[in-house]
Formats: structure tokens, sequence, C-alpha cells
């Protein structure tokens, strides 16, 4: 990551800040799995406002944390998508697999 920030930084200081998300997506399409890299291109995405790219990022990291068993996570990245798009139907896919099993509600007599 830290590799990462410094070819930014100096992509950034030479103005050649769309060659660097060229470069961002190549390295994010080719390691989709890794919590590490999708973390930083939706850091990344979300400061430069490119909010398309950091809402697919955020589908995929959802993937990620949820196989990871890490539900907090993935609600979290669930909720910020459901913000960019709440209409989009991977977000109402993926609603139930948060929500767990749903469990009969029963009433009481007073």
């Amino acid at each position: 990551m830290d590799v990462l920030k410094l070819i930014k930084d100096r992509m950034y200081a030479d103005r050649k800040q769309n060659d660097f998300v060229t470069q961002l997506d190549s390295v994010g399409g080719k390691h989709p799995n890794s919590q590490a890299i999708l973390e930083f291109c939706g850091a990344f995405y979300s400061e430069a406002n490119r909010e398309t790219q950091y809402f697919e990022i955020l589908i995929k990291l959802f993937d990620v944390y949820f196989n990871a068993g890490n539900v907090q996570k993935a609600s979290e990245a669930l909720e910020r998508s459901v913000d960019i798009d709440p209409y989009d139907h991977r977000n109402q896919e993926r609603l139930p697999e948060v929500a767990g099993p749903r469990r009969p509600i029963r009433f009481e007599p007073a």
C-alpha cells in the first residue's frame, strides 16, 4: 500500500491523475480478492469523487468482507453503496445476506 501511495503522490505531482486511475483499475482488477488493495482503491475513489468506481469497489468489498466472515464491515460497505444507489439490484441481493436468517415473531399475551 505504501508503494501505491508513493506512485499516486508522484503521478499527481506530475499531473497524471488519469494515468494513475488507469493503473489503479488494473491493479484492482488483478487482485479482486485483496482486501487491502480494494480498501486503498475505495479510499482513493471516494477522495477523488469518482462515485461510479467507488460504488463498484464497495460491491467487491462487501463480498470480500462477507466471505471472510466480517459481517460488520460487509454491512458498512453495503450501507455506503446503498447511499450511492439504493435501487441497484446487487444491493437488493445482498441485503438478505447481511440480515441473516429470519426469526418468527412471537406475540405474548398481555
